[in-house]
């Protein structure tokens, strides 16, 4: 996954960071990512599981109450 800060959220600490614009940073992190499979895997589950509609709702609704 590239290194840009803006992809924290979306991946916690379930992947692996490269710079994009780097074939060699790229591979290295693929053949990483490969080698950690079932611990990146395991993490990612674990971190998708906070992305709920109970929880969307909730920070919308707080959005709202906080422009009032």
């Amino acid at each position: 996954m590239s290194s840009h800060p803006s992809l924290d959220e979306a991946s916690g600490d379930a992947a692996l960071r490269a710079d994009p614009d780097d074939p060699a940073a790229l591979a290295e992190a693929v053949h990483e990512a490969i080698a950690r499979r079932d611990e990146l895997v395991e993490r990612g589950l674990e971190h998708a599981g906070r992305f709920t509609w109970l929880e969307t709702g909730r920070i919308h609704l707080q959005g709202y109450a906080d422009a009032l």
